[in-house]
């Protein structure tokens, strides 16, 4: 068993998707008569409003809304109402996902991960089922509010679930109260403490199968938070694009996110993009500096790391900040004999004006993180 990545760096979320097969008319800025922008503030992006989903069907297809499922547990609405307003009652917000994160199409065998999250003291509410399909649910009538248990089964892609922990306090008691996430390939128990700001990825055999845990206690300003999620895809060289979507705190899908990464002419990482809303309303451009694990040589492996920057209003104006982590295979047919590899040096000549989905098929990868908006501002 490998970790092969754990920061703690915001409290980052999840849901990790796929997208596969794109055409040049199906993706805006950047385009392929433009090249890829490191060199301006924002990318060369601008505030204009986009089609849904930046006009990609697979966008819209793919990074759709998870089904919420509070309808699956009304015999606990009460008991949860009543946590809500308790002052000796702590909120998580957690999200867990299992299963080949960075989606693999060439795995046929079938992982097992039906099992268990419970609380040791507490209660624990679903909000979101992510990417249950048929033959995925969760056992039903729960037994008990303090434990959820699924079956699941995954292949090529992963499932995964969000859920809000009630830590009900209990002064009689010593230890510190723990939660235990329980299935056939991993099991992990957490204390109350570790789940505070948590963003953790472990992989757990040998065909590539990982588990993602992100949790953060929430509070009456997590309106003003979120969380992005998708795909980070990885050219052979230091280069890339990421899509995916943008949520709200409590798991609302808000809209779609589109981006690219790598080096400026200065040869800093840097990173840039643009979200939308659901109905492509212009929302807000993106900007900041990524890094990774440079203990990681071979192509074969997944490489992994960190984004952190900011996000702007239509003004330009800075209004918060959004950070966390990526992993991804890199593709070695895109290398660096199509310019993809310059590190964007190259900036407006062949080595930028390349199919941005060209490196879409065949790279393996994905991204979580936070946004949260800045408290001094409006």
């Amino acid at each position: 068993m490998k970790q092969f990545l754990i920061i703690s760096l915001l409290a980052m979320l999840a849901g990790i998707l796929v997208l596969s097969g794109c055409s040049k008319d199906s993706m805006s800025t950047p385009t392929v008569e433009t090249g890829l922008n490191y060199e301006d503030d924002f990318g060369g992006y601008d505030t204009s409003d986009e089609p849904p989903g930046f006009g990609d069907e697979t966008i819209l297809e793919e990074m759709a809304e998870d089904a919420e499922v509070e309808f699956l547990e009304p015999e606990f609405t009460p008991t949860f109402d009543s946590l809500d307003h308790r002052s000796d009652v702590r909120v998580r917000r957690m999200d867990i996902l299992w299963g080949m994160l960075e989606y693999d199409s060439t795995v046929t065998e079938v992982t097992d991960w039906s099992g268990s999250l419970e609380i040791e003291r507490g209660a624990i509410r679903i909000a979101t089922l992510i990417r249950f399909e048929r033959g995925d649910y969760i056992v039903k009538p729960r037994s008990d509010c303090s434990k959820l248990e699924w079956v699941s089964f995954t292949r090529p892609h992963f499932d995964g679930i969000l859920v809000f922990i009630y830590d009900v306090s209990d002064l009689d008691e010593t230890e510190p109260n723990t939660v235990t996430f329980k299935t056939g390939p991993y099991e992990r128990t957490f204390t109350m403490s570790e789940l505070d700001s948590l963003s953790e990825i472990i992989e757990v055999d040998d065909i590539g199968n990982k588990v993602s845990f992100n949790s953060f206690i929430t509070t009456p300003e997590d309106r003003e938070r979120g969380f992005l999620t998708g795909r980070w895809a990885k050219s052979a060289s230091e280069r890339g694009v990421f899509f995916g979507r943008w949520a709200s705190w409590d798991g609302r899908f808000l809209g779609h996110v589109r981006g690219h990464w790598g080096a400026n002419n200065d040869g800093e990482r840097v990173f840039f993009g643009k979200w939308i809303s659901r109905h492509g309303s212009f929302k807000g451009l993106l900007r900041g500096t990524w890094g990774s694990d440079e203990t990681i040589t071979d192509l074969a492996e997944p490489a992994s790391g960190w984004f952190r920057g900011d996000w702007a209003d239509r003004s330009l104006t800075v209004k918060g900040k959004l950070g966390g982590m990526w992993a991804a295979v890199s593709n070695p047919s895109l290398g660096d004999g199509d310019g993809i590899g310059d590190g964007g040096r190259n900036n407006g000549d062949r080595g930028n004006n390349y199919e941005i989905c060209e490196i879409h098929q065949g790279a393996r990868g994905f991204f979580h993180g936070r946004w949260e908006k800045d408290s001094d501002v409006d």
